[in-house]
């Protein structure tokens, strides 16, 4: 974007910018900001400044909340049993939506990656062993993504824990309900081959 660029160009850059948008998507999204500024554009930039001003991150678990401890770390109906191991904000709610998971999370804020910069430092594993030891954890799922390194993230994480009393598992991986083996990339279709149990 050069110097010149101002007004809805620059609207339309920004938004371009965010994940899952294009240059046609943030121009149609910029337009109807435009179309009532006083309404849609004013509130925008309120509820984002609000955001900006009010939204922590968890010390606890590292989720986002209004507050220093989000609601999940704050809801005594929980379980300190079980903590589930996700990459970033964006797995925790995916879990949370299915409404049946009861335990406490551990957000690593993304994997290792050299290309991101990203050491085991970053993933606050001393943090989240000094949760388990003091709430007796039983069990750390590790719930990272089936991409190269969310595997090497978990083979990280499993290893960091092997000699503490505490069992580690995986999210199970493979053919989604409803899924076509035609329609399967390679990568999935061998983790469902490798992951096969008897027919019950």
């Amino acid at each position: 974007m050069t110097k010149e660029t101002s007004g809805p160009d620059q609207l339309i850059y920004l938004f371009s910018k965010l994940p899952g948008l294009g240059t046609r998507s943030a121009r149609r999204i910029v337009l109807h900001l435009l179309q009532d500024k006083d309404l849609r554009l004013k509130g925008l930039i309120e509820g984002l400044q609000d955001a900006a001003a009010k939204i922590n991150c968890c010390t606890i678990c590292n989720n986002i909340d209004y507050s220093s401890q989000c609601r999940i770390c704050l809801d005594q109906q929980r379980s300190d049993n079980i903590i589930a191991i996700v990459e970033t904000v964006a797995e925790l709610w995916a879990l949370e939506r299915t409404g049946r998971f009861k335990g406490r999370y551990h957000v690593l804020g993304g994997t290792l990656s050299i290309s991101a910069n990203r050491s085991p430092a970053d993933l606050k594993l001393p943090n989240l062993l000094s949760r388990c030891n003091n709430h007796q954890t039983k069990e750390l799922i590790i719930a990272t993504n089936s991409t190269l390194d969310g595997q090497t993230t978990a083979y990280f994480i499993t290893e960091y824990f092997k000699n503490y009393p505490i069992k580690t598992s995986r999210l199970a991986s493979g053919i989604p309900i409803g899924g076509e083996l035609d329609y399967l990339d390679e990568g999935t279709l061998w983790a469902a081959f490798e992951s096969r149990k008897p027919f019950e």
